[in-house]
């Protein structure tokens, strides 16, 4: 998933200045070392105590905490660039993601705080990162209607039914 928010982060930007190739690099290292704390927790979880599955959780968390900073990094350089953007990419974008991803780390650490002595609440930090994020994701363009797409007749007429 990583890959792919990354493909679109550069399908958005035209050119490249020093300062967007240092904080590239500083996303794609923590995403190079994440194999290791996942492999680290996958073996906890099916031989660790509850103690080494919360260190091998909270190392996955840190990893994860570090890269999110980096796209911090990334959104904050672009949001005051433009000139490096695609004359089709809005800088106001990165000024969302990068207010959204505040929010996020933001509402992580309050959660964080609040279930401190409960190693297995994880699970709901993770649907409750994901209500926050989405909640403050960007909306897509509308979409056309179906009688946009069909000329004007029922879809389910064109296919038989």
């Amino acid at each position: 998933m990583v890959w792919v928010n990354h493909h679109a982060l550069f399908t958005r930007i035209d050119t490249v200045d020093a300062g967007l190739l240092w904080r590239n690099l500083a996303l794609l290292l923590p995403l190079s070392v994440l194999p290791f704390p996942t492999a680290v927790l996958a073996d906890t979880l099916q031989t660790g105590t509850p103690g080494d599955q919360l260190a091998a959780s909270t190392l996955y968390a840190l990893v994860g905490a570090v890269m999110a900073g980096t796209w911090l990094l990334v959104f904050a350089h672009l949001a005051r660039r433009p000139g490096l953007l695609h004359e089709h990419a809005a800088p106001a974008f990165f000024r969302a993601e990068y207010v959204r991803a505040v929010l996020g780390n933001r509402r992580l650490r309050r959660r964080r705080a609040r279930r401190a002595d409960r190693p297995d609440a994880g699970p709901g930090r993770v649907r409750g990162a994901a209500r926050v994020l989405r909640r403050h994701q960007p909306r897509p363009p509308p979409r056309p209607d179906a009688a946009h797409v069909t000329g004007g007749h029922d879809p389910r007429v064109l296919i038989g039914r």
